[in-house]
Order: structure tokens, then sequence, then C-alpha cells
């Protein structure tokens, strides 16, 4: 069977969901619970996304992401792959962890938005998990109502500025127990599920798009997407605090322990969302796995990742104006 078409664009939001193979358990305890959701802010670090809602069941989860980059494939697979490593190792267990590749639905965020985040935050009380949402921490939903349980990572500005006025936090908690609100049980639940959640208008604005890769309408949140610099904007920058000749090669003939090489490997893995493997490419002397243990090792070192964030606000005034 061929698979599901991907639909890829900056700024594109998604409903992502992947389950456990043979329907078995994804989260054993809540260590793991606690891992995944550290995963989730570190993808969103390496990789621009946007997280706006989650929700984190037994043997599922469900996510609501933006992708400023364009780069949802890339963004889940190292989400996935990180957890099912983390899952194996901790249950002494090998093998896969979850059913197949995750399943992302395309949404049109400024008409399924809310609803689809209502449709996510309801789950566990559907599963008769718990009578109270609120005491369910495994969602964003405490984070909506709740300030005091607010997630870093997660964005809510998208969700909060459709009610309008405060008190958002009533207005919301009332909209997600209304049971006369429109709801998306009927999409969800048929067999054969579409790829899309939008109108005949935006669905048929997409099939243009994936015939002609010109996508022209508005994206909801497009005022906060932000193209991540290029590897020489990153370099010149870098050249520039440290006063050395703008040019890569200075940088990759230096020793492995050299600092501005290193910081040029974090920020292109933080920031820029490069690949290991386009980092090591770039380098050309260092393997991918090279460039992981130099970001893993400049994270350790706080003198050191202090002077690369000091790099990279320079950079970010440079290329966000």
């Amino acid at each position: 069977m061929a698979r599901p078409l991907r639909i890829y664009f900056d700024g594109a939001w998604y409903h992502v969901m992947n389950r456990g193979i043979n329907k078995g358990n994804i989260f054993y305890n809540d260590t793991h619970r606690y891992k995944f959701l550290d995963l989730l802010g570190k993808t969103r670090e390496i990789y621009g996304i946007e997280i706006h809602a989650y929700c984190l069941m037994n043997n599922h989860y469900h996510l609501i992401i933006q992708t400023p980059r364009g780069n949802i494939s890339q963004a889940m697979k190292y989400l996935n792959s990180q957890y099912a490593r983390i899952v194996n190792v901790s249950m002494d267990r090998d093998g896969p962890l979850f059913k197949g590749r995750f399943k992302a639905i395309l949404i049109s965020a400024d008409e399924y938005l809310i609803q689809l985040s209502r449709y996510i935050h309801l789950n566990p009380l559907k599963a008769k998990i718990i009578t109270d949402l609120s005491k369910f921490k495994w969602s964003s939903y405490p984070a909506y109502i709740d300030k005091t349980k607010y997630p870093e990572w997660l964005t809510k500005i998208e969700i909060i500025k459709r009610f309008g006025k405060k008190p958002f936090p009533i207005k919301y908690k009332n909209y997600v127990h209304d049971k006369s609100c429109f709801n998306l049980d009927n999409f969800y639940q048929t067999s054969k599920q579409k790829p899309i959640l939008g109108s005949d208008d935006f669905c048929k604005m997409i099939d243009e798009y994936v015939r002609s890769h010109s996508l022209s309408a508005e994206i909801v949140g497009k005022d906060r997407i932000v193209t991540p610099p290029s590897m020489k904007e990153i370099v010149t920058c870098i050249c520039g605090h440290f006063g050395i000749k703008d040019e890569l090669t200075h940088m990759i003939n230096k020793p492995s322990g050299n600092l501005p090489r290193k910081i040029f490997m974090y920020i292109c893995r933080k920031y820029g969302g490069y690949s290991l493997q386009k980092i090591s490419d770039a380098l050309g002397n260092i393997s991918y796995k090279g460039v992981s243990k130099a970001f893993v090792s400049i994270c350790k070192n706080q003198s050191q990742l202090n002077k690369a964030e000091k790099i990279l606000a320079e950079l970010k005034k440079l290329t966000e104006g």
C-alpha cells in the first residue's frame, strides 16, 4: 500500500499522532512521560517547530504543531527515534516502539485550531482515565486554564487570541466542556481518514500547491515565522565575534576542540535546524557522531554555552532585524 502523501511548506499546521506497535503502550511510567515532554522541548529548539497543544495517553500521543521551516518529517523522526531509544534502554527491550511512522493531518488553523485543541484535550475524559481534566498533567489543558502550569516551550498565543478579551482561562474551560460545540469525532472515526482537515477552499488551495508548489494563501501565525540563517551567515557572525578571517576553512582546519568551530556546530544544530550529517559535510573532517558529541559537550560546559548563546543573540539581531 502506498504511503499517504506528506505535504510540507513553511508555516504548515499539523495534527500529529503516533501509536504503539500492536496497540501496546508507549508510556510505561511517569518517567517516560517526563522524558517525552523534555524531548518535545529539545525538538522545538533544534527544528524550530511550534507546539500548540499535546496530550499523552498510554498507547498514543496527540500534538498540534506548526512548522515555520516546513520540516515536520525531520522533527518527528528525531522525536520518535530518540524517545524509542530511551524506552528500549529503560525497559531492556528492542525492536520498534511505534506502530509505524507518525500520522500528520494538515489542518487549516484559522478554521479548526481551537476545535482540534478541544478534541485533543478531551481525550482523557472520553477514555474515562480522569473526571477532572485540570488534574490530568500529561496534556497542555492545565497550561491553558492555569498559567502556573506552563511548559516554556508551549506556544499558546494562537489559541488564546481566538477568544478575544480576558478572562481567557474561563472562556476556554467553558468551550472545552460545552457539549453543544461542534466536535471532530466524525472526522476521526471514519475508516479512511482524510490527510487534510479544512474547508473546501483550503483543500483546493493545498491541491493547487501540491501541483504547482506555489502557495500564495495567508498562513496563520506567519508573522512569527523566521527563516533560519544560512551556514555562511553563521560563519560570518562567529568569525566577526572572534576577529578571525571570514572563511569557513579557517574553522574546519582548526583542531576539534576549537571553540569557534564548536559554536558553529551548536548554532547550526539549535538555531539553524541543520541535520548532523549536513553539518558534518560542511565541516568536512568530522563525522555526524562527532557533531552530536560536540553539541552535547558545549551544552554541558556553562562558560562555552554562555559564549555560544551570546553569539546566537548577535546572529538573531543580524538575521531577524
